[in-house]
């Protein structure tokens, strides 16, 4: 098997630096939350996230410590995300999105808009909008409940749909 493997530790952060290493030059396009449409390259995605890194080190983060984050899916957040990889430390997402108890994304006056189910990642619901409200473990079983609360309540839409029946 000598040879068949690579030479370094599967390490989250090694994978921006093969990403800017064999597809540097690639675009990354993402919408920015002021708007723009945000164009990017890997190369540019590893640069800024080596300052993220090393900033974080500055300020005294590193292995171990834990770090979180409240963004949407931006080029921005990728830079902070392998940022954050980088010095070893444990990050941890926080959604921005508001959900009720059927996993139904909410309006910001607490009114649930139509057709639109949120769990996961993308959804704060009980560990709250910030690190402080992070309970251990909850990630996946929030994932998963809300995630099946939301199927249902997306199939029992679509079937309602099918029939007819408002």
């Amino acid at each position: 098997m000598l040879g068949l493997m690579q030479e370094w530790p599967l390490l989250c952060h090694k994978l921006i630096d093969n990403a800017e290493r064999q597809h540097g030059v690639r675009e990354i396009v993402s919408r920015s939350i002021e708007g723009p449409i945000v164009r990017t390259t890997y190369a540019d995605i590893h640069r800024r996230s080596l300052k993220v890194a090393q900033r974080l080190e500055r300020d005294g983060y590193g292995l171990g410590d834990r770090i979180a984050t409240l963004a949407w899916n931006t080029a921005r957040h990728l830079e902070a995300w392998y940022g954050i990889m980088g010095v070893g430390a444990i990050y941890h997402t926080q959604g921005g999105l508001q959900i009720d108890g059927q996993a139904r994304v909410l309006k910001p006056d607490g009114t649930p808009l139509p057709n639109l189910f949120a769990g996961g990642g993308a959804a704060r619901s009980v560990s709250g909008p910030a690190h402080w409200g992070y309970l251990p473990a909850m990630g996946l079983s929030t994932a998963v409940t809300f995630g099946r609360l939301a199927g249902i309540g997306a199939s029992a839409i679509a079937a309602k749909a099918a029939t007819g029946v408002a």
